[in-house]
């Protein structure tokens, strides 16, 4: 919904994946896309600050590494449960979304540095290194009417002279 403006998609799994020999890139299944028929749920608004501020998870956050893909539009969610049981990274940009979790299932800790942006960030690294780039061209998302960028007086909590309206 971040990544889409707002809208409930449902999700789905690649099943399979191939390229042709002319280099196009095909994914089974096909999905419905937000617009068409999917049902707004959050804000316009609300999903560009979401989008926004988890991209900063990419751009000098716990997911920092994915910035070796040299996209711009990436955004994504670390994670990792107590003792390192489980790790994962949910990462996206506007045209797909895609999780990878690492664990186990006897319920043994995974290892003390075993987080999700080192058990988990690598593997979606690789996926979006292997061909999701070209499949899913990049793109930004427009800012929606309403949208301000301010600096905030750490001392007031008010907005820094020079608030702007972006759109």
């Amino acid at each position: 919904m971040f990544a889409n403006g707002g809208y409930k998609v449902a999700p789905y799994f690649i099943t399979s994946a191939w390229r042709t020999l002319a280099g196009e890139c095909w994914q089974r299944p096909r999905r419905c896309g937000a617009g068409e028929g999917a049902q707004r749920t959050i804000d316009s608004r609300n999903a560009f600050v979401m989008y926004n501020m988890m991209q900063d998870v990419i751009r000098g956050g716990t997911g920092a590494r994915a910035m070796s893909l040299g996209r711009t539009d990436l955004a994504g969610k670390t994670g990792t449960t107590n003792d390192q049981m489980d790790a994962w990274f949910a990462g996206f940009q506007r045209n797909l979304t895609a999780w990878c979790g690492s664990g186990s299932t006897c319920r043994a800790p995974l290892g003390p540095n075993e987080t999700g942006a080192v058990a988990a960030l690598p593997i979606w690294i690789s996926y979006h290194g292997r061909g999701a780039q070209e499949c899913c061209p990049r793109s930004r998302r427009p800012v929606p009417e309403g949208v301000i960028a301010a600096r905030i007086n750490p001392e007031t909590g008010l907005a820094r002279p020079g608030t702007r309206k972006i759109r």
